[in-house]
């Protein structure tokens, strides 16, 4: 017979759909009383297994960082750009094959996939455990490569199937049982992986709502606050909150309304704005075409595509690294800085 406990209905097209359960009836005081603290405590949860997981990023690149420092320290002037270059490339090929091995349906930033999930059609391994491995060793590798490969995506992807995974365990299994409020969870849990890599609460409930701007339901909004305030007060808990926020509010100093001129300045620079960001989307689509290209399975063998796909991100590290060496190196022989701004770049 059918399985009480699975969700998932397979379709032709290998994506799932979700069915709606309807819960038990409990009567007694315990279970009532588990009815209402189940989501808050599950929320709670959620907010605390973000910000372990931003905190855990913030410990890697530390680490990183300091090996960096060891390891270029063995070696003479001439030699730390090829040893910079080389351990770069060696962190973005491992990233590459790790993702591959673990979960290939990792790659990429993982909006897109909870945009999709949120819709109501989601495969099961894109919120699997081995997605949540694969995707914070990509990240922190590719961190530790240098690639600014942005946090934004990853911590919401990751966030999300942590929530699922913490819906799997028996106190909470009913609510992944109810369609409706298992989506509005996995929102929330959106909202605690923006709050874990920007450091702000407001920001996570925000974003929320404008991830799932097609149909958010108003009452998740507290959810989706507590979830994020959560993740907040855990970053206060370990004392880090100012070093992942993204802005900071002290001394703000005041201003006048700006002048008639000043309006003209600031319209052009929207002007401007926007149309450097039509160039950036024109020349990111030529490039992701190129790349698709490059990595077309109808056009070359599977060994093929996957040499390919090891050499494209061997090359775009080499680049990368290359220019972040340079810069780093300036600013050490300006005179504006030490080695402790690899930290940043």
């Amino acid at each position: 017979g059918r399985n009480a406990e699975t969700e998932w209905s397979e379709n032709l097209d290998g994506f799932s759909t979700f069915k709606s359960h309807a819960p038990p009836a409990n009567k007694d005081a315990v279970s009532m009383m588990w009815h209402w603290l189940d989501v808050p405590i599950l929320l709670s949860l959620i907010g605390i297994c973000s910000a372990m997981v931003s905190l855990a990023t913030k410990m890697v690149m530390n680490y990183d960082h300091t090996f960096k420092q060891y390891l270029l320290s063995l070696v003479s002037v001439e030699y730390e750009w090829p040893l910079y270059c080389l351990y770069s490339v060696c962190m973005a090929l491992i990233a590459c094959f790790l993702s591959q091995l673990i979960c290939k349906e990792s790659v990429g930033s993982g909006l897109a996939d909870m945009k999709t999930i949120l819709g109501g059609v989601v495969k099961p391994v894109l919120l699997s455990r081995r997605l949540i491995v694969a995707k914070a060793l990509g990240l922190w590798l590719s961190l530790m490569a240098g690639l600014s490969v942005g946090k934004e995506g990853p911590f919401v992807h990751i966030s999300g199937a942590v929530a699922d995974q913490l819906m799997k365990l028996a106190p909470f299994v009913h609510i992944r049982r109810q369609d409706s409020k298992r989506l509005e969870i996995l929102a929330c849990a959106c909202a605690s992986g923006v709050s874990a890599t920007f450091g702000n609460a407001f920001g996570g409930v925000l974003f929320s709502i404008e991830f799932t701007s097609s149909a958010y339901m108003v009452r998740s909004l507290p959810k989706a606050f507590l979830t994020s305030v959560v993740a907040m007060i855990a970053f206060l808990f370990f004392g880090v909150s100012d070093e992942l926020s993204l802005f900071k509010g002290e001394n703000v100093s005041s201003f006048t309304l700006p002048q008639t001129n000043e309006l003209a300045v600031f319209f052009l620079i929207g002007v401007g704005g926007g149309l450097l960001g039509i160039f950036f989307v024109f020349l990111v689509e030529l490039i992701t075409t190129a790349r698709n290209n490059f990595l077309d399975k109808r056009k070359h063998s599977k060994n093929m595509v996957a040499f390919r796909r090891y050499a494209l991100v061997g090359m775009v590290t080499l680049l990368v690294s290359s220019a972040m060496y340079a810069e780093m190196s300036h600013i050490q022989h300006s005179g504006q800085g030490s080695f402790v701004m690899l930290k940043y770049l």
